[in-house]
């Protein structure tokens, strides 16, 4: 279930430790993609610029929060957000930039899913990051979270829709 949200979700909210008011929690809806409709990797991937203030956050501290739901996706439920059947999924770790091997995969990752990304400003300072997700927080029942490793999240597989 956690990586199927991570993979129908085209955006979700980041949220860091805000710079600029005094390190209170800041959450900010930004474009993600872990890779091509076709090829999930689970690793949440972004197209930020050093201009966004999530950026400047993380330039000082790398901890962040992504979180996702079901709602949002194509897959979305028929009921509010907040009832527990509504999954939605918060991964938390380390936000990175995108190493120099990594950077034509992250390209095709997010362009393929975002193709307006490829006309913004190149004065903005765009940059691939992603986020080494340390803890998971998935709730898609009644009964509570149940407890999901880094590593089952990433073992995971999906039957993949290219027609999404």
């Amino acid at each position: 279930m956690a990586r199927w949200l991570v993979h129908l979700n085209d955006w979700g909210v980041v949220s860091t430790s805000s710079v600029s008011m005094g390190g209170v929690a800041f959450g900010n809806v930004l474009s993600m993609s872990d890779g091509t409709v076709a090829n999930s990797t689970g690793v949440p991937m972004f197209y930020l610029s050093r201009l966004d203030l999530s950026t400047q956050d993380l330039l000082v501290n790398s901890s962040c929060s992504l979180t996702v739901t079901q709602l949002s996706t194509s897959e979305g439920c028929s009921t509010d957000p907040e009832d527990p059947t509504c999954a939605k999924l918060t991964l938390t770790g380390q936000m990175v930039l995108v190493g120099e091997t990594e950077q034509e995969d992250a390209q095709a990752a997010l362009f393929s899913r975002h193709p307006e990304m490829r006309t913004w400003p190149a004065g903005h300072d765009f940059q691939f990051w992603k986020l080494q997700v340390h803890h998971l927080f998935l709730l898609d029942f009644y009964g509570g979270a149940p407890d999901i490793s880094v590593e089952e999240y990433y073992a995971a597989t999906l039957q993949m829709d290219a027609s999404r």
